[in-house]
């Protein structure tokens, strides 16, 4: 049980940094979003994400960089703001 719980949270973690490199989010400005907070909270809110193969299936089928995230992702618009110029 614990086995599969990381190899959950792994997952989780590569898919989100794939999406934020994909969005061309400044990882600087994402931690500092609400003193750190901020993506403490995108983590767990992709970790208890129910679109997994959804979001795999968008970065698998996404060449380059992306304009935007999914709008299924629940994390889009703080995405957002942590891209540089946004």
């Amino acid at each position: 049980m614990i086995k599969s719980l990381v190899q959950r949270i792994e997952m989780q973690a590569r898919l989100l940094g794939e999406m934020m490199e994909r969005l061309g989010v400044d990882p600087e400005i994402a931690a500092c979003e609400a003193g750190g907070a901020g993506l403490a909270a995108v983590a767990l809110r992709c970790r208890a994400c129910g679109s997994r193969a959804e979001c795999r299936r968008f970065l698998d089928e996404a060449t380059g960089s992306v304009p935007a995230a999914p709008a299924f992702c629940p994390n889009g618009d703080f995405l957002a703001r942590a891209v540089p110029g946004a």
